[in-house]
């Protein structure tokens, strides 16, 4: 790339309808001539070529042939002696690039790290394609460990460079040894296959092989292999280096940076020039921008303002032609350009061209951020906010997918694609695995069932991928495949064709689910006619999930308890993705914000590669699913996966009813989605209420003043002194005594006379002004009373929503029994020890338990108890009290002396209950099992009748617990009834400062305590002010705590837990935002299927990858969306494959296939590539082999005659 650190001082005057742009000090004066610009061009190249020459020496020089004979023949010796010893590899052999660039990788400080922390002996380390192996040394004693890519060690975050340098070093994945300039020495099975032999099996057959090698010498070194391989590698080495420049360039341009500060890179340059496809892009295009400057009406242009006369900067960017001459600016003249109207059609066809260039293009070459950014499909951004997301998304790196990919579950979508079961193959499938059994009790049983004896369930669920790869390695699943392939007469089938190990593992897994599903859809959970996302499981966690779904399995589907957890795996993989997250918190619940955040996660990875999302933990697929899209396309792409998440949240919750037969209707997508974003706004607003302290007098008082004071801060106001005025006019002063100004507003003592400010001299506040505001300003024995309603009922509204959210999160039957059966509410107190006639409403108030509230269901003949703790977002189910409880106590004589003498009173006394009252009346946890004593029950209000629903009624139909007025009416009577009576005395006295430190304290730890299980339980995010991250705040692991450290020890200090507060907030994830039909959306790709006839959906041909995500059935893709949403989703998986800012323009090299010749022809009338193989004509694969079934009906496109 052409240097630009020059800078340039010009000054551009006059310039028709011109406009100037700032341009960045470091831009390089651009040559406006062709010869000049080659140059560049070349040398760039050149420069590019120097390092690839100093590191791939040509295979038929001298010394590499030396090099690779001395090598060979201290080989050949090793052979005869051990060949399981190491040999040194000298230098300038075949090997050496590949092994120079493999140390390079190993020394890179991450990796280094990585092996320090692991404490491996590297003599003993041994690089795999997989994992890494070697010794480790804990309390004395070494041992033997395993690292995986699949695992939580870390390992695929750190190792991408060393595994792709490993597949020049090791093609046949025997496994590498640790090297570097100590440890230089390669295990001879590694030569050999690098020299394409293969490596004995024993002692023998090594002394064997030494000998004929020594004797008929080694097969010529044939360097393509190594050289496809190397170029691989250092595309994927230049592309982190790319990404982590990228990352530094932005991260210094917006330190410091407030989120809403405007922001342009157009004109900012790299720092380092990184040979990538954007800038071979450039330097392909430039020319164009050459020619376009030679056309006689440019060059006129030009003339007029003397720029033939010297070299000057010229740019393409945003669709604008622009100069830098005599000045820092950039200047427009795209006016100048459109007034000639044979440059109309040129300028036209090079700002299509500048497309492929990100937008932008330097007429030598060089290379913006703003244009990375565009190429990388970045979108528009032009705040710090929208850059520091991109910052996230260049952070975000995904690991390599498992290597069961999908498990077979493409094979079975419903798809007229030719590498598709039809229904007939399902039949044969199923049929011909009858009669492979030979009387084993299931294809795993037959394949592996020695693996899981004596293995715990925990352990087969836990080791499900393993056990099954495992299985797929057998001679017998070898020999299952290939019977697969011929009954379904499928490439691969006859002698002589071969297919990979990968699609015979994909036919042995979709035949164990066919064995046990014959109609397997891949309908979002959708597992052998287990619902997953039924009514039922709402609020239940993930692992009793499984355990019912795999109980099912047994007892409906006749699947062996020991091969349920494999089967429920395989069927989990397509239908229910999020279940398998690696190491997963198995306590989230499904239909809860953070189990749709997990499930969008888990979407977008398998999306991206299937498999992918099984290696990925928790927090990683919730912080993918929470990168906010940074275009259109993406945006939509992003929503359209979660189509089916919404539709199965609306399900669950009762929004929507669920649709066997026909699927779902974009009205049912419309409705849940409306009611999820109600639902999120209520709890959004209910979080946000408190962020506000309680009012005080004083407060109110400050606020009011200060609409009148503009000039004095908040707090200057607070130190206003005032004094009376003296009497002017009669010559008369006083020697009053100074007083505060907020003080006496709120006594009402400034109304009383005239004041004027103290230390005015000069007269900011003259007499007048000061009149004015004192006649002015509200009286506040009426406006304070209305701000502690205004705040009371923000509160109110919090708590209604919270617990209405609460209750429609619990087990199905307790929604049932709350929503039908009879209500009966009641209130624990504690005893007053007076006479009955002498106790009052308030002393029997003052000893409630407003904390908790007993609730009493009777349907169906069925009574259960709920124990209603809104402070502490918990409801207690207690089936173990009596079906009646005594209520109002005892009343009993109690022996007392007055102005009567001694009499005996009737007194209401408590008794020993089954309740734990400090949770009751303080808001502490229950103690399950507590008995508390003096305590009596008593009604609160009346009973709320039965719904009046009948046993012929279907229970699970649309239970909407969120939206149901009964629901609410529950709720109300708790909140409004119990938790906050005597509230707002409270307040009032309370902002009067006529509380107790005790009383104030206490109302303070029930604020925290509330909002310690809320946050929690909504799903929130913290915002770390790290300017690049957020956290993730989830019950399901813990992060709580961090919330009560930062809430604990304040001592009832209300602004800072409002200031802590103000860091957190509901999750809003922009993917769940409803989509846009019609013509507010820029193609209209995803429309619902029953307003639009031009839409491909699920299974035809062209969707590809797509089809995964109309599987509901509410929405299809229309036919001009498709090319749109497949080429937004290829570039995102080329950015998670690592090609950061060069996704639109690589691919990489087939490995296999080129020999094939394609033929270009039509399937139905659609336009398809296949190749011919022993007179039959077939698809082709990703890898450009022949694959599925015969195309039936494809006519080849005639070659035309040169």
């Amino acid at each position: 790339m052409v240097s630009q650190n020059r800078s340039h001082d010009l000054i551009l005057n006059g310039g028709h309808g011109s406009t100037s742009t700032p341009v960045n000090s470091n831009v390089v004066q651009l040559q406006v001539n062709v010869e000049r610009t080659n140059e560049a061009v070349k040398r760039i190249k050149r420069e590019a070529g120097e390092q690839s020459a100093a590191l791939v020496a040509a295979s038929s020089e001298d010394p590499v042939l030396q090099a690779d004979l001395d090598l060979q023949a201290a080989v050949n010796i090793q052979l005869m002696f051990d060949p399981k010893l190491s040999v040194p590899v000298p230098p300038v052999t075949s090997m050496h690039v590949p092994i120079e660039l493999y140390k390079r990788a190993l020394q890179a400080p991450d990796v280094v790290a990585w092996f320090e922390s692991k404490g491996l002996d590297l003599t003993t380390v041994r690089i795999g394609k997989e994992s890494v192996t070697g010794n480790v040394t804990f309390n004395g004693v070494s041992s033997s460990q395993e690292f995986g890519l699949w695992d939580e060690s870390g390992w695929w975050q750190v190792s991408a460079q060393v595994r792709a340098v490993a597949q020049a070093l090791d093609p046949a994945e025997a496994g590498l040894p640790y090297m570097s300039d100590e440890l230089d020495t390669l295990p001879c099975d590694v030569i050999l296959h690098f020299y394409d032999l293969t490596p004995p099996g024993s002692s023998e057959e090594g002394n064997a092989l030494g000998n004929k090698l020594q004797r008929d010498g080694w097969p010529a070194f044939n360097p393509t292999r190594r050289d496809d391989a190397l170029d691989r590698a250092q595309q994927l080495i230049n592309s982190e280096k790319s990404r982590a420049q990228l990352i530094s360039e932005l991260e210094k341009s917006v330190e410091n940076l407030t989120d809403d500060t405007p922001l342009s890179f157009s004109g900012k340059f790299k720092e380092e020039a990184i040979l990538s496809p954007l800038e071979d892009k450039c330097l392909n295009t430039v020319q164009h921008l050459w020619d376009f400057l030679n056309l006689p009406e440019m060059v006129v242009i030009l003339e007029s303002y003397g720029l033939h006369l010297e070299p000057v900067p010229i740019r393409i960017s945003d669709g604008k032609f622009e100069i830098c001459w005599r000045s820092t600016n950039w200047n427009d003249f795209t006016e100048n350009v459109m007034e000639e109207s044979n440059l109309i059609q040129p300028f036209n066809n090079l700002l299509e061209r500048v497309k492929d260039t990100g937008n932008a293009l330097y007429s030598n070459g060089a290379i913006d951020l703003h244009q990375i950014l565009n190429f990388s499909e970045m979108g528009s951004f032009k705040t710090v906010g929208e850059v520091r997301n991109i910052i996230r998304w260049l952070k975000t790196s995904l690991p390599p997918t498992m290597p069961l990919g999908d498990c077979g579950s493409k094979l079975l979508e419903a798809s007229l694609s030719p590498g598709v079961f039809t229904p007939q193959d399902r039949t044969n499938v199923k049929e011909l695995s009858r009669t492979l059994l030979k009387g084993a009790g299931s294809i795993i049983d037959a394949l592996g069932g020695d693996l899981l004896l004596n293995k715990s369930v925990e352990y087969r669920r836990n080791n499900a991928e393993k056990l099954l790869q495992q299985m797929l390695k057998t001679e017998r699943a070898a020999e299952w495949s290939q019977e697969i392939l011929k009954k379904l007469e499928w490439y691969g089938a006859t002698d002589g064709q071969t297919v990979s190990q990968d699609l015979r593992n994909q036919l042995i897994l979709a035949a164990i689910k066919l064995e046990v599903h014959l109609e397997t859809s891949g309908k979002p959970g959708s597992i052998a006619g287990y619902d997953v996302y039924q009514q039922k499981n709402l609020g239940r966690d993930l692992k009793d999930v499984r355990e019912d779904m795999e109980q099912y399995l047994v007892k409906r589907m006749s699947v062996s308890p020991e091969v349920a957890p494999l089967i429920a795996h395989l069927f989990l993989i397509d239908a229910a993705p999020e279940f398998l997250t690696l190491n997963i918190n198995e306590s989230i619940q499904l239909g809860s914000t953070q189990w749709m955040v997990l499930r969008l996660g888990a979407g977008i990875a398998e999306l991206t590669e299937p498999g992918r999302s099984r290696a990925m933990t928790m927090e990683q697929l919730m912080a993918l699913a929470l990168l906010t899209p940074t275009s259109d396309a993406q945006q939509q792409l992003f929503q359209t996966i979660s189509l089916d998440i919404i539709l199965a949240w609306g399900v669950m919750s009762g929004a929507v009813v669920r649709s066997h037969e026909f699927g779902h209707s974009s009205d049912d997508y419309f409705t849940a989605n409306a009611k999820f974003a109600t639902q999120r706004a209520d709890l959004a607003r209910a979080i946000d209420s408190f962020r506000q302290e309680p009012p005080t007098r004083k407060d109110l008082a400050v606020k009011e003043l200060a609409k009148f004071l503009p000039e004095f801060t908040e707090a200057e106001i607070e130190e206003l002194m005032i004094q009376e005025r003296g009497d002017f006019e009669h010559n008369i002063s006083y020697d009053a005594s100074r007083t505060n100004f907020v003080e006496a507003y709120m006594d009402r003592r400034l109304f009383a006379m005239r004041w004027e400010l103290c230390d005015d001299d000069d007269g900011t506040v003259d007499h007048q002004r000061f009149d004015a505001l004192s006649n002015g300003l509200p009286n506040l024995e009426s406006a304070y009373p209305d701000s502690v309603d205004k705040f009371l009922n923000a509160r109110k509204d919090a708590y209604l929503t919270s617990l209405k959210y609460l209750i429609s999160k619990l087990p199905l039957e307790d929604r049932q029994q709350l929503e039908h059966g009879e209500i009966k509410f009641f209130t624990l107190r504690e005893e007053s020890n007076k006479p009955k006639a002498e106790e009052t409403t308030e002393d029997r108030a003052a000893l409630r338990g407003r904390q908790g509230t007993l609730l009493r269901s009777e349907f169906q003949q069925k009574i259960v108890y709920f124990e209603v703790f809104p402070g502490l977002m918990k409801i207690v189910k207690r089936m173990d009290l009596e079906k009646e409880l005594p209520l109002d106590g005892e009343m009993k004589r109690m022996s007392s002396r007055g102005g009567r003498g001694t009499v005996n009173d009737p007194t209401q006394r408590g008794t020993e209950l089954p309740f734990d009252f400090s949770a009751y009346s303080t808001g502490s946890e229950p103690i399950v099992g507590a008995k508390s004593k003096k305590i009596i029950i008593e009604n609160l209000g009346r009973s709320l009748p039965s719904s009046g629903f009948h046993r012929s009624e279907r229970l699970e139909v649309s239970l909407d617990s969120y939206s149901s007025n009964r629901i609410a009416n529950i709720v109300d009577r708790v909140v409004n009834g119990n938790l906050l009576q005597g509230e707002r005395e409270f307040l009032f006295k309370k902002g009067m400062g006529e509380t107790t430190e005790e009383a104030n304290q206490a109302y303070w730890n029930n604020v925290q305590t509330f909002l310690v299980n809320l946050i929690p339980f909504v799903g929130c995010v913290e915002d770390l002010r790290s300017g690049d991250r957020i956290r993730i705040i989830n019950g399901g692991f813990g992060c709580a705590l961090d919330l009560l450290g930062g809430l604990s020890g304040l001592a009832g200090g209300v602004s800072k837990i409002t200031r802590v507060i103000r860091t957190f907030a509901p999750l809003r994830v922009k993917a769940f935002q409803v989509i846009k039909i019609g013509a507010s959306t820029l193609v209209a790709a995803v429309n619902p299927l029953d307003g639009v006839l031009d839409l491909a959906v699920g299974g035809a041909r062209g969707i590809g990858a797509l089809n995964k995500m109309f599987r509901s059935g509410a929405f299809g893709i229309a036919t001009a969306g498709i090319e749109r949403m497949r080429t937004c989703l290829e570039k995102l998986r080329c950015f998670f494959g690592g090609v950061v800012g060069e996704a639109a323009g690589v691919k990489l090299p087939q490995r296999v296939g080129n020999a094939v010749e394609r033929v270009e022809g039509t399937l139905n009338g659609e336009a398809t590539i296949a190749v011919q193989a022993n007179g039959k004509w077939y698809s082709i694969n990703v890898e450009g082999n022949p694959f599925g079934r015969a195309l039936v009906g494809f006519l080849a496109t005639p070659v035309a005659n040169a």
